[in-house]
């Protein structure tokens, strides 16, 4: 009776733990897990004809997005001097690397007055551009 009795009582016990959450909602110690993130790439090649006072000036310009509030990180570079293979391109002259906490929090970096003014500024000393964005938890 004693052992029918504990069998009975885990079974009460555990049963109502067991999917009680999703775990896809629920991280290990029971918090709740924010919403997807946001790496936004961008990869600039410029005019030929760029003076070096212009390309300064849109390098500081592209700086100045680190100040929009919902950037959360700013990267901003050349190309790295990796090793030359098939599947590197390194043929872009500037790239910028930001992360949001939101897609919401992208968008309004999207919208800001800085990276609008950026957008007016650049158009005439950028040849193309690619943007890669992914989505992280």
């Amino acid at each position: 009776m004693k052992s029918y009795c504990t069998v009975l009582l885990q079974i009460i016990v555990v049963l109502p733990l067991l999917g009680c959450q999703q775990p896809s909602d629920r991280t290990s110690n029971n918090q709740t897990i924010p919403p997807p993130r946001l790496v936004h790439s961008v990869y600039f090649w410029l005019n030929n004809d760029i003076s070096p006072q212009n390309r300064q000036r849109f390098f500081e310009h592209l700086n100045k997005l680190s100040e929009i509030p919902t950037v959360q990180n700013f990267l901003i570079g050349p190309p790295a001097n990796t090793d030359k293979r098939d599947i590197i391109d390194n043929s872009y002259d500037l790239g910028i690397i930001t992360t949001f906490a939101s897609m919401a929090d992208h968008d309004a970096y999207q919208v800001s007055d800085i990276h609008q003014a950026l957008l007016k500024m650049a158009k005439p000393l950028i040849a193309k551009v690619n943007v890669y964005d992914i989505s992280y938890k």
